[in-house]
């Protein structure tokens, strides 16, 4: 007998049921969500990490108009006066060559930031051209026609006397310099668009660009971003560093 061969069919195949590829509404929404609580997450650090980086930039600033600042007074024998006008011609004896471009502008300066009336800021600061400004009054009760506690010796309204000298300073690390501040006496007397009557016990107004904080340059060179704690306020620790004498001045009347 021949033996017959039947085909192999392999194993019976069986269907089984498939959906479409892609996602159903919930799958999506879970996805969506997960990728808002991301975002959520992420964004204040990238902001973070951003300020960071302007308040590096702002710093970098401050650090090379010191500079300038330091060879003016080594010739002069005394500090500038201000910032745009006496220290500008020392920007070309920087290493960096010329007078760099955004140097005198902080990266973080918005109206947000600012105080007073944000449209008269704007022109200030058109006018000023710069963000900085040189530490003139100091901190006291300071009266009109006597002796200055910062950098400027005297002023009577608006006649200045001379510029103090680096032996004038008793603690040149714990002065301040210069910073993200504008004196209400320097505001009125290169703009005209200003009131000294705006003047505060302290004569100064502190920007706080930083996450609440702002840049200092102390007349030793070395940097500081302090709150307004740290900056303004009523202390003898505050007081005095901001005063050729360091000392705070209360008794001083106005």
């Amino acid at each position: 007998m021949q033996a017959v061969y039947a085909p192999f069919r392999g194993p019976k195949a069986v269907t089984v049921g498939h959906r479409n590829a892609g996602f159903t509404l919930m799958e999506l929404m879970v996805v969506l969500a997960v990728l808002a609580v991301l975002v959520a997450l992420l964004l204040p650090a990238l902001g973070r990490a951003r300020e960071s980086g302007r308040t590096l930039q702002c710093q970098n600033n401050l650090h090379q108009l010191g500079v300038a600042m330091q060879i003016y007074s080594d010739q002069a024998g005394n500090y500038p006066q201000d910032l745009v006008t006496t220290v500008k011609p020392m920007m070309g004896m920087l290493p960096s060559k010329g007078d760099p471009v955004g140097i005198w502008r902080c990266p973080s300066w918005s109206t947000k930031n600012e105080i007073l009336n944000p449209n008269l800021m704007t022109d200030v600061r058109r006018r000023l051209g710069s963000d900085y400004e040189i530490n003139w009054d100091g901190f006291g009760n300071v009266r009109q026609g006597g002796t200055s506690l910062g950098l400027l010796t005297s002023f009577e309204g608006m006649k200045f006397g001379a510029m103090r000298r680096e032996s004038d300073i008793a603690t040149p690390s714990d002065m301040i310099a210069m910073g993200e501040m504008w004196s209400v006496r320097i505001v009125a007397a290169r703009t005209q668009v200003i009131s000294l009557s705006l003047a505060t016990p302290e004569s100064q107004y502190v920007f706080l660009r930083h996450q609440k904080k702002a840049n200092m340059l102390f007349c030793d060179g070395h940097l500081e971003t302090d709150d307004r704690k740290s900056l303004i306020s009523m202390s003898d620790e505050v007081q005095r560093r901001w005063n050729f004498d360091n000392q705070p001045h209360h008794e001083t009347p106005r």
